[in-house]
């Protein structure tokens, strides 16, 4: 797992770039909060190695994040596609860390209720979001489906793990999953909207 805090100078540009995110956003200026994005991931993967460095996959799914950051940079939709991907492949390892995680295994994990509710929550997310966004993917269809499913159910694992171990540093790590798979469902189902209709102009 991530260590729940950051040393002070990493801390400061984690907190600079986000505030310029937020304001960058509010503006309207979407392309130059997307620049600052990776400077998110930058930070966390530095703190990491810095602080742990010994699971060699949060490097890379940070990694894989970081990919995916700079990708969706570009205003061209098939970027778009392949960042997608990135996060994907991140999505995966976030899975199979957290499952690791886990002090019973899954399946005798999901037998108790408390256990078994986010992924219940999540399912009906997940259905919810994709019946909205269905109509304008066509062919991304299958691609979009299979990453918001492994996003889904990392950010339920999360919880399910922060559930049996009650640690403050698996907290912070679930808080900022589940928040990315909220922020990834605004920002994806935004950016497919605006991507689809601009290809339609042509």
């Amino acid at each position: 797992m991530l260590k729940s805090h950051l040393s002070p100078y990493v801390r400061a540009l984690f907190v600079s770039a986000t505030i310029i995110i937020i304001t960058m956003r509010a503006l309207g200026l979407e392309q130059i909060a997307l620049i600052f994005i990776p400077l998110l991931t930058l930070s966390l993967l530095y703190d990491y190695h810095i602080k742990a460095g010994k699971d060699q996959a949060i490097y890379f799914i940070l990694t894989f994040c970081l990919i995916g950051d700079v990708i969706v940079i570009s205003d061209d939709f098939y970027y778009f596609v392949s960042a997608l991907m990135a996060y994907w492949g991140a999505s995966i390892l976030f899975c199979i860390t957290l499952n690791r995680e886990l002090d019973k295994s899954l399946g005798e994990s999901l037998r108790k209720w408390k256990y078994a509710l986010p992924l219940v929550i999540y399912g009906i997310y997940f259905v919810i979001l994709m019946t909205f966004i269905k109509p304008y993917l066509k062919e991304l269809f299958i691609p979009i489906i299979i990453y918001s499913a492994t996003l889904s159910f990392a950010a339920a694992l999360s919880i399910i793990v922060y559930l049996q171990r009650r640690s403050r540093s698996v907290g912070y790590f679930t808080t900022g999953l589940v928040m990315l798979s909220i922020t990834a469902s605004l920002i994806g189902g935004k950016s497919i909207l605006f991507k689809k209709r601009s290809l339609t102009r042509y």
